[in-house]
């Protein structure tokens, strides 16, 4: 049987052309988040969230004689996720979990598409609270890493820097806020990495201590 509405080879061109012109795919090892003060812990993310603003739940209306309607929620910006590192001999995650300790439990982040030094978009994440379950050791592991889990909640504002007053977006605002600072911010991430002794007193001895 013919197909009314056949599928050309001319149109499947001209999408694979279109999502080119868009990017390629981002695969799920494509991403780094580097914490502010620690950023040689973003190695050893294995699993982690990556920043996407959204709304919360939307509300349900009632109205007089029977009409159901709904409406959106305000935007979000408290979120909460899980994560897993990877633990090594120098006992790096330990060191890291002391680090946020010592800061109150709460650091500041950067995530990153891409790397570092070579990314396509930074986002920045702030008031990060973590939590750290114990890992569990098991004598039969002679094939497996550790690993250790945790919770974190954190705020997120999400990427455009500039809104008008009407509530619409300026397209050439697409950015995130500070844009123009990440690369400051992420030199001046380095240069701290010496002076978290000060920092954060006996707790910072111990990490220069383990990772030098």
């Amino acid at each position: 049987m013919r197909q009314i509405n056949p599928v050309l080879m001319s149109q499947l061109k001209a999408d694979y052309l279109a999502i080119k012109q868009i990017g390629s795919p981002l695969l799920q090892c494509q991403g780094m988040l580097v914490p502010r003060g620690f950023d040689h812990v973003r190695f050893f993310f294995k699993s982690f969230p990556r920043p996407l603003a959204t709304n919360n739940d939307n509300v349900d209306l009632g109205y007089a004689g029977g009409l159901e309607s709904h409406t959106a929620g305000v935007p979000k910006t408290s979120y909460s996720d899980s994560f897993t590192m990877l633990e090594t001999e120098s006992g790096v995650v330990t060191a890291f979990s002391e680090f946020v300790l010592a800061n109150g439990g709460v650091i500041d982040c950067d995530y990153y598409d891409g790397r570092l030094d070579s990314f396509t978009r930074a986002y920045e994440v702030l008031d990060v609270a973590m939590t750290f379950e114990q890992p569990n050791m098991d004598s039969d592991g002679r094939s497996q890493a550790v690993t250790i889990s945790g919770s974190m909640r954190y705020m997120y504002f999400g990427l455009f820097a500039d809104i008008g007053t009407d509530g619409t977006i300026n397209p050439s605002q697409r950015n995130i806020a500070g844009a123009n600072t990440f690369l400051d911010n992420v030199q001046g991430v380095i240069s701290a990495t010496a002076a978290i002794a000060g920092a954060v007193g006996a707790a910072g001895s111990l990490v220069s201590g383990l990772l030098g």
